[in-house]
């Protein structure tokens, strides 16, 4: 979530569409790395590249923010947001039905597949959609102090810190527990996400 921080301004300065087609390729390309994975220690540096890169997808609410009005930015991002919420609830549904029916690979070939899919539609649909630059980076990073210093910021952080992080714990427990303890096959722990 930190390369948030870096990622925003970069995309105002060298465009919205440059930062999600690189995000998109080293996405895919820590995927593919996921696949031919000689060893364990190799494979969970793929998926921890592949976590950090997805902070590239908060650039969708940019996009959404730089091509319609403030009026509607907010019911569309607010489409987008509901988008970013199913899909780690519907994913282990998908996850689990692909791992029973065709091994642990098929869900990281599904996921090189949607992502090469999203990357062609990138390239061929999103022209550039930032304006002018933005602010440079050194004057957002002076803003960060004040920022930093606010309670309202803190309390908003710190309350979606708390739900991703119960969220997300639950995500990365429940695998174990519906495995070992209960005895679920993968499609009926994943069936149990939705």
């Amino acid at each position: 979530a930190v390369l948030q921080l870096a990622v925003g301004p970069l995309s105002d300065r060298y465009g919205r569409r440059r930062a999600l087609l690189v995000s998109l390729t080293i996405f895919l390309l820590a995927t593919v790395g996921t696949l031919l994975a000689p060893n364990a220690g190799i494979f969970l540096a793929c998926r921890m590249i592949q976590a950090v890169i997805a902070t590239g997808f908060v650039l969708s609410r940019a996009v959404v923010r730089d091509m319609v009005p403030a009026e509607q930015a907010a019911s569309m991002i607010g489409y987008v947001t509901m988008g970013m919420a199913l899909v780690p609830m519907v994913g282990p549904v998908i996850g689990g039905a692909l791992d029973e029916l065709f091994g642990w690979q098929a869900s990281f070939i599904f996921l090189l597949l949607f992502g090469c899919a999203i990357f062609a539609l990138v390239w061929a649909d999103l022209g550039e959609t930032t304006r002018d630059g933005g602010v440079p980076f050194a004057e957002q990073l002076k803003s960060y102090p004040v920022l930093f210093s606010s309670q309202r910021f803190w309390g908003y952080c710190l309350a979606a810190a708390c739900a991703s992080g119960l969220f997300f714990a639950y995500l990365g427990g429940a695998p174990f527990v519906g495995t070992q303890i209960f005895h679920l096959s993968p499609a009926e722990l994943g069936s149990y996400f939705a």
